[in-house]
């Protein structure tokens, strides 16, 4: 019986169509794959693009306002000097060009020149102490305050409540420990200044600057012995405001003073400062330091050296401050008080000297003085006077009552004379 092979039947149609799919399937699927690998290295190399336009876009905007802005602030607090350029023909006010010629006009200095250049003229006050001096010796003082000089012949400004004691022995003592008699003292108790007379010849003094164009912002540096423990301490801040009116001596037993238009600083001033400088940054003295605020950080103001300046020109031309004097005794009258009894703020006159100002421009007693020349008298006639000169004419306008009670605004006119030395 013959074996039967068994022969290959040929795929149908059917079978076919069936297989061909399964072999063309992966060849049909590499072009997907190799299209979705492109896609990807162009969305990284679109973020690589943008990454680095937007890096490059940040670093031309710190290049050209960051680092500038950094440079200004670094330049402006004395941390660094400005570069000079053009081959030095550009002079920048914060570079200095000659350290000696601290004072003038566009050689500002750094902070330590400054210090450096102005600390021989800042002097310390010093009173008499407790015990007795042994024979041949000049005794014991205690420092109390600071004072600078401000001509080599021996002229120091400091404080009036520095040295108020009449009776007491007063010492400048300089930067080299050289110790002065107070020859002579001329105060100013309105303004709170005082001029020291010593017995010398060549002492370093210092510049005196403008208090009038100082600007918010501006460096300044104070001098001063605080404490009474550490002379030629120095402290460093900014103007922070112009223009302040201050009120001191609230005590039991002193009574209130307001001084206007004086500097506000945040340089530190503690006990012992007062009477010591204020300094720009051209080694002139724009204020006199004379208060600073208890339970507030940063807050002290200095007195304006222009009325100063205006003291010392005086003593050296009179030998003595003029006082303006108008001749009226006054009493205050407050605005709490005005309201109370039904009247206007201001200084009630309760008497008129004889042959006075006062006397020659009709002013009465019961007078109430509201302004001197538009401005209000709020705190202190006397005050208010003393922003004027000797021989100024002033304008005076009051509040007068009749005696059926009818009140009137009259405006008068008094030419101010010098304070006789009676009163």
């Amino acid at each position: 019986m013959e074996s039967k092979e068994k022969q290959p039947v040929a795929p149908t149609t059917a079978q076919k169509e069936t297989v061909t799919p399964k072999v063309e399937t992966p060849v049909a699927a590499k072009p997907v794959k190799k299209k979705r690998r492109g896609g990807a290295i162009l969305f990284v190399l679109f973020l690589i693009c943008g990454f680095g336009t937007l890096f490059t876009i940040f670093g031309v905007y710190v290049a050209r306002s960051v680092v500038p802005e950094i440079q200004n602030w670094l330049v402006s607090h004395n941390f660094v000097a400005t570069p000079n350029t053009n081959n030095g023909q550009d002079k920048s006010p914060f570079v200095p060009q000659n350290n000696d010629s601290i004072g003038k006009t566009g050689d500002a200095l750094t902070i330590p020149q400054v210090v450096k250049k102005a600390s021989p003229s800042v002097v310390s006050i010093a009173i008499a102490g407790e015990q007795n001096p042994v024979p041949g010796t000049e005794g014991e003082f205690d420092k109390i305050g600071t004072g600078f000089i401000v001509d080599a012949k021996g002229i120091v400004v400091t404080n009036q409540h520095v040295v108020r004691d009449l009776k007491a022995e007063y010492q400048v003592i300089t930067q080299d420990n050289k110790s002065y008699k107070a020859k002579t003292i001329v105060r100013d108790e309105v303004n709170d200044i005082a001029i020291i007379v010593v017995d010398a010849n060549d002492l370093p003094a210092l510049p005196i600057g403008n208090s009038a164009s100082i600007e918010v912002g501006e460096t300044v540096i104070a001098i001063g012995t605080p404490l009474g423990e550490y002379p030629g301490s120095v402290t460093v801040g900014v103007i922070s405001g112009v223009g302040r009116s201050v009120r001191t001596g609230d005590g039991f037993w002193e009574a209130a003073k307001e001084y206007e238009n004086v500097l506000q600083t945040d340089a530190a001033v503690n006990p012992g400062n007062s009477g010591g400088p204020l300094l720009n940054l051209f080694g002139e003295v724009v204020g006199v330091n004379f208060a600073t605020t208890s339970g507030a950080d940063n807050i002290s103001f200095a007195l304006p050296i222009d009325i100063v300046a205006q003291r010392v020109s005086e003593y050296k031309q009179y030998g003595k401050f003029r006082t303006p004097y108008l001749g009226v005794n006054y009493r205050m009258v407050l605005a709490q008080e005005a309201e109370f009894y039904n009247v206007e703020p201001g200084a009630l006159v309760r008497t008129v000297a004889k042959d006075s100002p006062a006397e020659k421009a009709g002013l009465r007693v019961g007078d109430i003085i509201t302004k001197i020349n538009g401005k209000m008298v709020t705190t202190s006639l006397a005050a208010t006077l003393s922003r004027n000169n000797v021989g100024d004419e002033i304008s005076i306008t009051i509040v007068r009552t009749s005696i059926t009670g009818n009140s009137e605004t009259v405006t008068l006119k008094a030419t101010l004379s010098e304070r006789p030395a009676s009163e």
